[in-house]
């Protein structure tokens, strides 16, 4: 006999219940659904906020990109614009011997300033004086062109910079502006740029190219030949470089680099990178606060100084700082080898034997990390050094450096001094020149300033002063850098005693 099954009554409250959940699920869906569109309205507005960026940087890099190009010889034209259109032209037969880009970073009623790379002017600058051979031509984006000269030339942080007079421009219906620098520039991986440059694009219709790019990665080196001295490489060598993504690696050197801010951040080098094997990345040198003072000194047509330390350091094993009670992680560190007596280290009371593990707060892992931060400090101003001595942990140390020694001058430009002549005589710190110091290993810090240049038949000269000669004293005031000593020969009206390194006075005569 069949079973009925046994129907239970229908519950009022389970059709409560699946209301409920139905209503939750749909309240679910429908509050994902908004976040998922807010997230997308997002993403737009970001992106739209990033082509905003983009057109912005690029309507102001039509006003402060130059295209440059360096003839290799003796043209017949003289109008600067056919020259330059001719350098640039393949066919024109007349091939030029660099081209790349620069930056407006100065503009002061009829002079205009533009920042370079140093390496783009190497033609020009071995040219013999005098020669007509080779020029530095300069087009704006006004499709305007203009012979320049250079007023300031650094190798050691491949930067010069350019002069060129207004006056002889005609009207040009674009605006020429100067780059804004960021105040103090970071770089970040993963940081987002404008590349504004190719100078053929500009050379044919005035019209600078854009890219979008990225910092791929930081502190890169320009070549990684360890067999110079670290003393005599240049800033690139020692790690300065940002490695840049999603650039065509042919870019050439002179692009200007804006954030999305609009602020100058870097400038485009394309001299061989690490090992130069199938360049992928394009490099720059980044507008930070140590890199904007060497520009602001090129900017004056002032050759640049570079802080001096006076040790001789070596990176550490990682296993000497093991069992070290350091506040500061590191794996390695700069060891202090030998301290130079009289010299800024010694004087600040650096020991042999110290660990140095930081410098203005950035972290020194090697020999190279600390000679590029100290170098980017100017003479004469201070660097904070934490380091590690054994049995008395770790200390800060502040340091009034001196100048890092120029191993060799002949691709240095400088058309003005900080200082003018006193009575036909101009100084230097005494560590200014490389070949005036006693001995390669700089023993001993030479005391006062050295003298780099006496004017022929001046006071100075008719007294028998001498470059390379040290003077230690000025109207028996001591000294100890060329502030000090133009400070107190502004005070002095009537004749002058010296004192030299050697014993030797001499009077400077009133004039």
């Amino acid at each position: 006999m069949m079973t009925m099954p046994i129907l239970q009554p229908f519950s009022w409250s389970q059709r409560s219940l699946g209301s409920k959940t139905l209503l939750l699920i749909m309240m679910f869906v429908f509050a994902n659904s908004a976040r998922i569109e807010a997230q997308e309205n997002l993403r737009a507005r970001q992106l739209q906020q990033l082509e905003f960026s983009m057109q912005a940087n690029a309507e102001l890099g039509q006003k402060s990109f130059v295209a440059i190009a360096v003839s290799q010889t003796e043209l017949q034209q003289t109008d600067p614009a056919t020259v330059f259109e001719n350098l640039l032209n393949p066919e024109s037969g007349q091939l030029p011997a660099s081209v790349g880009g620069g930056v407006v970073v100065d503009v002061q009623g009829a002079s205009i300033k533009v920042l370079t790379t140093a390496h783009l002017l190497d033609h020009f600058l071995q040219t013999p004086e005098g020669s007509p051979a080779s020029k530095i031509y300069v087009r704006f984006g006004t499709q305007e062109t203009a012979i320049a000269r250079v007023i300031a030339s650094d190798p050691r942080s491949d930067l010069a910079v350019l002069q060129v007079e207004r006056t002889r421009f005609q009207k040009g219906t674009v605006e020429i502006v100067a780059v804004r620098f960021p105040k103090n520039f970071n770089p970040r991986k993963g940081t987002f740029f404008s590349a504004i440059g190719t100078p053929w694009s500009l050379a044919k219709d005035g019209s600078s190219s854009i890219q979008l790019g990225l910092i791929s990665n930081l502190s890169r080196r320009q070549s990684q030949d360890n067999s110079t001295p670290v003393v005599e490489r240049t800033l690139h060598d020692l790690g300065t470089l940002l490695e840049l993504s999603h650039l065509d690696p042919q870019t050439s050197s002179g692009t200007l680099l804006l954030n999305l801010n609009g602020e100058f951040c870097g400038l485009v080098t394309s001299i061989a990178t690490p090992d130069d094997q199938r360049v992928t990345s394009s490099y720059a040198i980044p507008m930070t606060p140590g890199i904007v003072r060497i520009v602001n000194e090129l900017k004056q047509g002032y050759e640049v100084n570079y802080g001096f330390l006076g040790i001789s350091p070596e990176t550490s094993r990682p296993d000497e700082l093991q069992g070290l009670d350091l506040k500061h992680e590191a794996d390695t560190a700069v060891i202090v080898s030998r301290v130079a007596r009289n010299s800024p280290a010694e004087k600040s009371g650096i020991q042999r034997e110290d660990f140095i593990l930081q410098v203005n707060g950035t972290p020194i892992g090697t020999n190279s990390d600390l000679v590029r931060e100290i170098g980017l400090v100017a003479p004469g101003e201070s660097a904070e050094i934490v380091l590690y001595r054994i049995n008395e942990g770790e200390k800060r140390i502040s340091v009034r450096l001196g100048k890092w020694p120029i191993y060799d001058d002949s691709k240095l430009v400088a058309t003005q001094q900080e200082f003018p002549a006193w009575r036909g005589l101009e100084v230097d710190y005494p560590t200014g020149r490389r070949r005036y110091l006693r001995d390669r290993f700089l023993s001993e810090f030479p005391n006062g300033v050295v003298v780099s240049h006496v004017e022929p038949e001046s006071l100075a000269a008719q007294a028998g002063l001498q470059v390379g000669q040290f003077i230690q004293s000025v109207a028996s005031q001591m000294i100890s850098s060329p502030e000090e000593f133009h400070a107190v020969m502004k005070e002095q009206n009537g004749e002058v005693s010296v004192s030299l390194a050697s014993g030797l006075e001499i009077i400077i005569e009133a004039p």
